[in-house]
């Protein structure tokens, strides 16, 4: 596995913050699967993937 940094808003860092290591584990591999089914089923690179979700946000 591999590390990245993402921002995310306050309230997402301050309960991942205070989450239990197990809590953590879960969410990041919940998140690695998302990522993934986000950039296969598109075949989107990853960037590209994170802007339009960005995009959503605005």
């Amino acid at each position: 596995m591999n590390t990245i940094s993402i921002e995310v808003d306050n309230e997402v860092a301050s309960s991942f913050s205070q989450a239990s290591n197990d809590e953590k584990r879960k969410f990041q591999f919940l998140l690695n699967l998302r990522l993934k089914e986000l950039m296969n089923n598109s075949n989107r690179s990853l960037l590209e993937v994170i802007d339009d979700i960005g995009n959503y946000s605005d």
